[in-house]
C-alpha cells in the first residue's frame, strides 16, 4: 500500500501543476523505486535510495531543460509559479548564478528559509548555466541535510543571488502516514549538518553561534 500511495502522491502533484504549463515545452522527471508512467513523465529507477541529494542530484541529470523547477510530492504550487519562473530567468540583465525560492505558506503567513542572514533555497527554480557557475547542483557529500543552505551560501559566494518568488508553495498536512525516507536519520543528519559548519561557519561572524538552530533560520 505504501508504494502505491507514494505513486497516487507523485501523480496527484503532477496533474496540479499541469494546467500552469500549458504551452510550455517541459518534463516532469520522477527519481523512486517504482515505475510511473505518462505524458511528460520521465521516470529513473532509484535501485536503492540514496538519500534526497543523490535523487535530486539523478533528477537534474536527467532533466533536459533550461530551468529546473524542483518540488516534492507533497508540495503544491500558487498560480502563477511557473510563469514567474520562466519570466525571471528569461529576462537578460537577471544575475548569474540565480535561484528563486517559493515562500512556505503556513496558516497565514509565508515564511523563507536564511542561513547566516542570507535567503537559501527550498522549493525552488534553478537554471543550468547557474549550476555551472555554482560547481554544480547539490552537493553530493550531503545525504538527506544541508544542501539547501550550502546551495544558497554557494551562490552568494559567487556573485548570485537567491530571490524570493511572489509565489508561494503550500505543503498538504496529510504525508499518508510516508515519514521520512530512511536515509533520514539522527546519526545521517548530525553527519550532514558537521559537514556544512566545518565548510561555513568559520566563514561568517562567530555571533551566530554554534548550532545549525542559530544560523538556520526560518523567518
Amino acid at each position: 500500500l505504501r508504494e502505491q500511495d507514494a505513486l497516487m502522491a507523485e501523480r496527484a502533484a503532477i496533474e496540479d501543476l499541469r494546467p500552469q504549463l500549458q504551452g510550455v515545452e517541459h518534463e516532469f522527471v520522477v527519481v523512486s523505486p517504482a515505475e510511473i508512467s505518462g505524458e511528460r513523465i520521465v521516470w529513473v529507477k532509484e535501485e536503492t535510495p540514496q538519500g534526497s541529494v543523490a535523487a535530486g542530484n539523478r533528477a537534474f541529470a536527467a532533466a533536459r531543460g533550461d530551468v529546473v523547477l524542483m518540488g516534492v510530492d507533497d508540495v503544491r504550487f500558487a498560480k502563477g509559479a511557473v510563469a514567474e519562473a520562466l519570466s525571471v530567468f528569461a529576462d537578460p540583465g537577471r544575475p548569474v548564478p540565480l535561484a528563486l525560492t517559493f515562500a512556505h505558506r503556513l496558516r497565514a503567513l509565508d515564511c523563507v528559509s536564511v542561513v547566516f542572514g542570507r535567503l537559501f533555497p527550498t522549493i525552488f527554480a534553478f537554471g543550468r548555466a547557474d549550476a555551472e557557475k555554482t560547481g554544480g547542483f547539490l552537493d553530493p557529500g550531503y545525504r538527506t541535510g544541508c544542501a539547501d543552505p550550502d546551495l544558497g551560501l554557494r551562490i552568494w559566494a559567487a556573485g548570485g543571488q537567491v530571490r524570493r518568488a511572489r509565489a508561494n508553495v503550500r505543503f498538504l498536512a496529510d504525508r499518508k502516514g510516508h515519514g521520512e525516507g530512511p536515509q533520514k536519520t539522527n546519526a545521517v543528519i548530525e553527519k550532514d549538518v558537521a559537514r556544512f559548519a566545518g565548510l561555513w561557519r568559520p566563514r561568517f561572524d562567530p555571533i551566530w553561534g554554534e548550532s545549525d538552530g542559530d544560523y538556520i533560520l526560518l523567518i
